[in-house]
């Protein structure tokens, strides 16, 4: 089971495609199965976030357990996975950044594929540099609002 990414927006996304030979972060439409993930959006263009690994495993992630996620300490394990996930989150960041450009804000909600229907947990506000955070990692079935960060 994979971890999955998807944003939403008012404005049309570019799209990034899946390229076999450079893998690496990718956008692409939804698919007819994935469809039901638009409930958990108020923005209109609801789109697929790729990592390198083709589906969302590339962007470091919290499970959920028993309603919650873990304790946010880390551990040497946690610090390689993170280390192993910075080029795709910096893509993410940019490709975020040209979305936050002409949008007011970029909703993001992940999930383990296949459990796009249940419900979102909770909802937070981020400013985009907060996911340059190398500890950053997203929580399964949180909802973000993503903004420009004010300086």
């Amino acid at each position: 089971m994979c971890f999955v990414l998807y944003g939403g927006v008012t404005t049309r996304i570019p799209h990034v495609p899946w390229v076999d030979q450079h893998r690496a972060f990718h956008t692409r439409n939804l698919l007819t199965t994935e469809f039901v993930i638009r409930e958990q959006f108020h923005q209109q263009q609801v789109f697929y976030l790729g990592s390198s690994h083709g589906c969302g495993c590339g962007f470091p992630s919290w499970m959920i357990h028993n309603g919650s996620w873990p304790g946010l300490g880390f551990n040497e394990l946690e610090e390689e996975a993170l280390r192993e996930t910075e080029a795709d989150r910096g893509e993410l960041v940019s490709f975020l950044n040209r979305l936050l450009e002409v949008n007011k804000d970029v909703e993001l909600y992940g999930c383990w594929s296949g459990e796009e229907a249940e419900p979102s947990v909770a909802t937070t506000e981020l400013e985009i540099d907060e996911i340059c955070n190398p500890t950053f990692m997203f929580c399964e079935r949180m909802k973000y609002l993503v903004r420009r960060s004010v300086t």
